[in-house]
């Protein structure tokens, strides 16, 4: 089955991490991405 969610983000930012690739069967409450904020380093 696919299946695709749509994240929303409280700011703006970039995506500086991604722990899941395609195909990848996840757990409930898995980190999947971190989001770095604009301006932040």
């Amino acid at each position: 089955m696919k299946m695709e969610n749509e994240l929303k983000a409280p700011s703006s930012g970039r995506v500086a991490a991604i722990h899941a690739s395609a195909g990848d069967a996840v757990d409930k409450n898995a980190l999947l991405i971190e989001i770095e904020a604009d301006g932040e380093e």
